[in-house]
């Protein structure tokens, strides 16, 4: 979905000075609708400045949880104006980003929730710098689960003549929005660049509490099924498992369904097999729908699984993540292959051994769970070939 820039409204923003506080007390997220138009009544600094990643911690009363990263930002804040001008009210969330330098040039960020809840957005400002007169392109892109949504999109490009102007993306009429935990702004223009995003209003979901402690979800396909296995360390009550297929990332339906163990203080492990249908898709995408014996039920991560391609091809998931990461590899043949992850200055923190086998493989990644926040490098190489992804640790 395309407008253009000539339909927005443009406001001017008064640079605020920051204060330097620490991140607030964490609560329990407030759900429903929040505009942040009325969390604050002055000026509040929620959190830095500090380099990308950064948070906010359930702050004031809006209650939610998230960060904002930026790969080219060195200095990044959060903040509630209370009572300067901003586009959506004196108090929507404004997030800033800039470059050790001084000067602003970040293409994209990310804003994710930092506990994965899920919320529906239904509007955000972005501000833009570019020189006067100049052309720019910004989408903005839901996910869920590391996945983007499909039709979860929108983009604004057209001509800009006023070099701070702040721009809205209404997207509550776009359903797609819906039950996502992340968003992605990207400017692709060459001259225009993000200095600051506003959170003007999302609807927070009901937060989930698993019947259940799920530590792992994986499969590989072989041919024309998939093989599914997850594990849990302990279950209180639990009923059964729904395993649920789908081709987008976004619709599900159920394929089968396992029973649970009830309650159990151990580690389980259960496994299902996909008969895939006639019809192929490029990927195939399962959940698992958890629910107890009170009729309370709550959703796995998603687990895509591709189809294999005639060159190696590999992903990481979740991305962004917390603690846990694994990846995911489709090779067209046996082979050895050595994994290495780099930071962002170059320094190598990992080099792995790994035998893949022809068709879906999977590989956890216990050791990220040792790193800081930040932007890594996975780098797989294989006796033919090599590919390069980046992920990102959130805190």
């Amino acid at each position: 979905m395309r407008v253009s820039f000539t339909s927005l409204r443009c406001y001017a923003l008064l640079l605020l000075a920051l204060l330097p506080t620490a991140l607030l007390q964490a609560t329990a997220p407030v759900i429903g609708t929040t505009n942040f138009n009325s969390s604050f009544s002055v000026s509040t600094g929620l959190a830095g400045p500090a380099a990308s990643p950064i948070s906010a911690l359930n702050a004031g009363t809006s209650g939610w949880d998230f960060s904002c990263t930026a790969a080219t930002a060195t200095s990044m804040s959060i903040s509630a104006p209370g009572g300067g001008v901003s586009p959506g009210g004196s108090t929507d969330w404004n997030i800033r980003m800039s470059t050790g330098s001084g000067t602003i040039s970040v293409g994209s960020a990310t804003v994710s929730s930092n506990d994965h809840s899920l919320f529906r957005l239904n509007s955000v400002y972005v501000r833009i710098s570019m020189p006067p007169a100049s052309l720019a392109n910004i989408t903005i892109t839901g996910y869920h689960s590391g996945v983007a949504v499909p039709n979860a999109t929108l983009t604004l490009s057209g001509l800009i003549t006023n070099n701070t102007a702040w721009n809205l993306f209404d997207v509550s009429s776009i359903t797609a929005f819906e039950n996502i935990d992340a968003f992605v702004i990207t400017q692709s223009s060459t001259t225009a660049v993000i200095t600051q995003v506003a959170v003007d209003n999302i609807t927070i979901a009901s937060p989930i509490n698993l019947p259940l402690t799920l530590i792992g979800f994986s499969g590989q396909r072989t041919d024309n099924k998939v093989d599914l296995q997850w594990t849990t360390a302990q279950e209180e009550n639990t009923a059964d498992f729904e395993v649920q297929r789908g081709d987008n990332g976004a619709d599900f339906s159920t394929i089968g369904t396992v029973q649970a163990a009830g309650n159990s203080t151990q580690t389980l492990h259960y496994n299902y097999t996909d008969a895939l249908p006639v019809t192929s898709s490029p990927a195939y995408f399962y959940r698992l729908k958890m629910s107890d014996l009170d009729g309370r039920s709550t959703y796995s991560p998603v687990l895509k699984i591709s189809v294999p391609t005639s060159g190696l091809s590999f992903s990481a998931y979740p991305n962004p993540f917390r603690e846990q990461l694994a990846i995911t590899m489709e090779a067209p043949e046996a082979d050895k292959a050595q994994l290495t992850i780099r930071n962002m200055n170059g320094q190598q923190l990992l080099r792995q051994d790994l035998s893949i086998q022809k068709g879906t493989n999977s590989f956890p990644l216990p050791a990220m769970v040792r790193l800081p926040a930040g932007i890594y490098l996975l780098n797989i190489a294989t006796s033919h070939q090599q590919q390069t992804i980046r992920v990102l640790k959130i805190e």
